[in-house]
């Protein structure tokens, strides 16, 4: 059986994401602040879940974000007329 590969900053590219949503994720105090974080410096082979490791939330302190990709901006790809 093989593991479930995890989502990079490629994979992003590959879809047309150019930014991701980071949430705080502070339990039961959760202070609801989110921000966006461009991937245009990031490397392709980083993973999302590398990037949670790394955040912290610039309001409340906490280390346990959630990182989602934006797919608010996506627009249709030209050969195919769709997003994927």
């Amino acid at each position: 059986m093989t593991r479930p590969r995890h989502a990079t900053i490629a994979d992003c590219r590959r879809l047309g994401i150019t930014h991701l949503l980071v949430y705080c994720a502070n339990g039961a105090a959760y202070c609801h602040h989110r921000g966006k974080l461009p991937i245009a410096v990031l490397p392709d082979d980083l993973m999302l879940d590398a990037i949670e490791r790394r955040c912290r939330c610039t309001k409340c302190g906490q280390k346990r974000v959630e990182v989602r990709p934006d797919y608010g901006p996506l627009t249709p790809k030209p050969s195919g007329g769709g997003y994927c």
